[in-house]
C-alpha cells in the first residue's frame, strides 16, 4: 500500500500540543484508521516558536486532504471541551492546506475568529 504523509502544524492559539493532539488522535478509532500520527519532534522537545512543534500524519495514498481536515476539526473539538475549554471549543478550527516545494503538504490548523 502507497502512503503519503501530511505536517500537521498547531497554532499556539489552540491551546493543544503536539503531545496531546498525537495521543488523542491515535486513542481515537475513527481517527487512527484514517492514518497514524507520529511527533515531528521526540517528546518532551520544545523550541520558541510553537509552529515548529508538529505532528506527522501517514496516511493511505487514497486519503485526501478535505477528509484528514474534518477529522481533526472534530479531534480538536473533542479535545478541547475534555479539557475543560469549553468557550474554546465553540471556535471553529481553520485549516489550510499548503503545498511545499518537493511536494510535502503542511496542513496549518489556527482558530476562526
Amino acid at each position: 500500500m502507497e502512503y503519503q504523509t501530511y505536517q500537521v502544524a498547531l497554532s499556539p492559539d489552540l491551546n493543544l500540543s503536539a503531545e496531546e493532539f498525537a495521543d488523542a488522535w491515535n486513542a481515537t478509532p475513527d481517527t487512527r484508521n484514517l492514518a497514524i500520527a507520529r511527533l515531528s519532534i521526540p517528546r518532551g522537545i520544545s523550541y520558541y516558536e510553537p509552529l515548529l512543534t508538529s505532528v506527522q500524519l501517514a496516511t493511505p495514498a487514497n486519503v485526501d486532504s478535505d477528509a484528514l481536515s474534518d477529522a481533526i476539526k472534530t479531534l480538536i473539538r473533542y479535545v478541547r471541551v475534555k479539557k475543560g475549554q469549553r468557550s474554546a471549543a465553540s471556535a471553529t478550527p481553520h485549516i489550510d492546506v499548503v503545498q511545499r516545494p518537493g511536494g510535502a503538504r503542511v496542513l496549518v490548523v489556527d482558530v476562526d475568529r
